[in-house]
């Protein structure tokens, strides 16, 4: 189901980036009215802050484009001497004159803009690129006021060049059944382990729903009944994190199918909001225990770091300690 959903997506956005490349409208210098709202709606990590209003009119440019089809264009605002290969950007709704809605924000190659649409307004996608054989795509819908993250999936192309997805998190519609889930998909973390995590997030009105996020191992070199795992997460020779001792990293194997039908057992954890925090920012990390790998791949902390970015959108963390 994933692999086909992906296909299709990627289907999509070729198609996009095709008719995209045909229609590009040309670039513009920003007006200064706009600028000020660059800098007054800039966020945390963005250069935008740091310059002035002429600054930043020198170092942006802007396309016209209509997104929903109402005959008046949305502004495509690029970082172009901001950056490298990946550009902040930004999508703005003209409300009048001088008058400015944010409705994107992100960075990345290019905005490919989708078929598929939501109130209105179409899916986007925007890739990242993270060197030669390995990049991200993110897609983003309209929510009746703004563009919101959707999911992220970051693949590589391997030496037999052939196309292997690293990580999938996504954040799932609501059902009447259960309420909105952060996913993260199985992801390979090195001796065998899978990782994978979901937090369900409250539904409208009843703070009872609530859940807590969980952390899911799964191997076949895990052994049956009580594990307890040991951690260690590292940054250089600066930072370190071990968790202190309690229930939220012991619990008790489960049967469970592996990706190719072979049996595995699954581990069920809930790790701390800073056991989280340390998983998603520790450049160096360790699980030890029976039939754990010790050292994770970078593959498995960099999709825990990418579920643990957008679980800090959804769910309290503390910040980091680095």
């Amino acid at each position: 189901m994933l692999r086909r959903g992906l296909a299709t997506l990627l289907a999509l956005v070729c198609l996009a980036q095709a008719a995209d490349a045909q229609t590009r409208p040309a670039r513009l210098p920003i007006p200064r009215t706009l600028a000020v709202h660059l800098k007054a709606d800039a966020g945390q990590g963005s250069d935008i802050p740091d310059v002035e209003v002429e600054e930043i009119r020198a170092a942006v440019t802007m396309e016209r484009k209509d997104l929903n089809g109402d005959g008046v264009p949305e502004l495509f605002v690029e970082g172009t001497r901001f950056c490298g290969t990946n550009c902040e950007r930004w999508i703005y709704r003209q409300l009048g004159v001088g008058g400015y809605s944010l409705l994107y924000h992100d960075w990345g190659t290019g905005e490919t803009v989708l078929p598929e649409r939501a109130h209105g307004w179409p899916l986007i996608t925007e890739y990242t690129h993270m060197s030669c054989c390995e990049g991200g795509t993110h897609l983003y819908r309209f929510d009746g006021r703004h563009y919101a993250w959707r999911s992220s999936v970051e693949q590589a192309t391997r030496d037999d060049g052939t196309d292997s997805i690293i990580y999938r998190v996504a954040l799932t519609p609501s059902r009447a059944e259960r309420p909105r889930s952060l996913v993260l998909d199985p992801a390979h973390a090195g001796g065998g382990l899978l990782v994978s995590a979901r937090y369900d997030l409250c539904a409208r009105g009843s703070a009872a729903s609530c859940g807590v996020p969980v952390l899911l191992l799964q191997s076949a070199r895990l052994p049956a009944g009580r594990v307890c795992v040991d951690v260690h997460a590292m940054d250089g020779n600066r930072w370190e994190y071990k968790p202190p001792p309690g229930p939220g990293w012991c619990g008790v194997t489960a049967p469970a199918g592996g990706p190719r039908g072979e049996p595995q057992r699954v581990l069920e954890l809930r790790p701390s909001p800073r056991d989280w925090t340390a998983l998603g920012f520790g450049e160096s990390l360790e699980m030890r225990g029976p039939g754990l790998p010790g050292e994770l791949s970078l593959d498995g902390r960099v999709a825990l770091g990418a579920f643990v970015s957008h679980l800090d959108e959804v769910y309290t963390l503390p910040p980091s300690p680095r």
